[in-house]
């Protein structure tokens, strides 16, 4: 396991990278599929996911599955924890950097299979959502795709809007703040992904919904056209392309 680090011009910084090469990489010419997993909200390429690599190890080693690569990117974004893997005008392209920038990079570093039937997408939470939105996205590109409780049905989201609230009544000023709890943090960091306004301090961001527990039609709309399964709605020509693993839960 190797931690890397590369130039995106999407974001204009150097960008870290996880990346796990089959045993016997070094010694062979041969050229090897890659899954790229992208990790979950509150978390970076190198916390939490070590797991991963015993399970590829372990895979391999039985002959369940042939060698390949796994490459574990970089999606965590300041001010919050965690760019959805979305082009953002507070976080930056972090879809560029992902889909042009990595990508790229991988397959002229490594030896990589370059065809989307040799390339898939996957990840937890957080990038289980990604993962899905950008592979549908970029169909052309991958040949699967693979979810852990992701978030993939924006409506449901509403259903932390009594806890959002519940938190902010704790508040001693009574406002949304991102320091209020978990729930006010993971939206004010989505929403920095989807509804991200420069023109309104301290935070950046247009939340959702308002103090009447009501939603912001506005801004609502924003978050939608980020939803996995509208997207999937949207592309219902390219999903037969595709292969899909869903899971959630223990």
């Amino acid at each position: 396991v190797e931690i890397n680090y590369f130039y995106s011009d999407a974001l204009q910084v150097d960008c870290g990278y996880t990346i796990h090469l089959p045993e016997g990489y070094d010694n062979s010419d041969e050229h090897y599929p890659v899954l790229y997993f992208l990790h979950g909200f509150g978390t970076n390429h190198y916390l939490f996911y070590g797991g991963i690599h015993d399970v590829m190890d372990s895979l391999i080693s039985s002959d369940q599955v042939d060698p390949f690569i796994i490459v574990r990117p970089d999606g965590s974004a300041s001010p919050y924890l965690g760019s959805f893997y979305t082009n953002s005008a507070l976080y930056g392209d972090f879809e560029d950097y992902i889909m042009y920038d990595l990508i790229d990079h991988i397959d002229n570093t490594y030896r990589t299979i370059d065809h989307r039937l040799y390339r898939g997408i996957s990840g937890h939470s957080m990038g289980g959502y990604g993962a899905t939105k950008l592979g549908i996205i970029y169909y052309d590109l991958f040949g699967s795709i693979s979810s852990h409780s992701g978030a993939l049905v924006f409506d449901n989201l509403t259903d932390l809007i009594p806890d959002l609230m519940y938190e902010t009544s704790w508040s001693p000023t009574g406002l949304f703040m991102p320091t209020n709890g978990i729930i006010s943090l993971f939206m004010f960091s989505a929403s920095g992904a989807f509804s991200p306004n420069l023109s309104l301090p301290p935070w950046y961001v247009d939340l959702p919904v308002d103090y009447n527990e009501e939603i912001i039609e506005s801004v609502w709309e924003l978050w939608l056209s980020h939803d996995p399964l509208r997207i999937a709605q949207d592309s219902i020509d390219v999903l037969p392309l595709l292969d899909y693993y869903l899971d959630c839960g223990d």
